[in-house]
């Protein structure tokens, strides 16, 4: 996750326990705004992670359950085709997220096979306080697409810095070069050198 240094990002030490999702929860404050943003993968299921829609809805529901305080948003490759409604899963996904309240908002394919697999999540009541604009662009880098989203979040103020530098242009060589011989620099060197010189003849 990269982020501005200015905005302050807590990432949650003690994680929720998830046997078929990998999961990063993180709260992000800026100013007097707070956004919990939880960011899910869901390996699809196959005989070698012996996984299944069952483990996923019953770790879905345990994300779900604890969102119901603050702004929340949830991100993430789903593995389940959100443009394919009448599946099983999809119904299943679905009524858990209007159970809790909750709406999926990418409309636009995000994968190369014409599905869409990435998914965006906000409460109902925020929807429209939290999402500015949501854009699926096809960069071609990958199978999936990326999705950029505007957030109406408070934006960071800018951390200020002073910088104190020598104009190395107005230096007079001549004083530089005065002031070097003021120093043991030189003698150093001479030392170094003759050290070097006794250590490479040395039988």
């Amino acid at each position: 996750m990269i982020y501005r240094a200015a905005l302050n990002v807590d990432f949650k030490s003690q994680p929720l326990c998830l046997s078929s999702i990998e999961l990063m929860d993180v709260v992000i404050t800026s100013g007097n705004q707070a956004l919990r943003t939880v960011c899910i993968y869901k390996p699809p299921p196959s005989k070698a992670n012996k996984l299944t829609a069952k483990a996923f809805h019953d770790d879905l529901a345990t994300i779900l359950e604890t969102c119901k305080k603050g702004n929340f948003l949830l991100i993430g490759d789903f593995n389940i085709h959100f443009d394919c409604p009448d599946k099983p899963e999809v119904k299943k996904t679905v009524k858990q997220l209007q159970i809790h309240g909750l709406s999926q908002h990418v409309r636009t394919s995000t994968h190369k096979s014409g599905h869409i697999l990435d998914w965006v999540v906000t409460k109902d009541s925020d929807s429209a306080t939290i999402i500015k604009s949501l854009d699926v662009i096809d960069r071609q880098m990958s199978d999936h697409s990326w999705i950029h989203i505007t957030l109406n979040f408070q934006k960071p103020s800018a951390n200020s810095k002073e910088v104190s530098y020598r104009n190395i242009k107005a230096i007079s060589k001549d004083d530089f070069r005065r002031d070097l011989e003021c120093t043991n620099l030189l003698l150093l060197h001479s030392q170094m050198s003759t050290t070097l010189q006794t250590y490479i003849i040395q039988p």
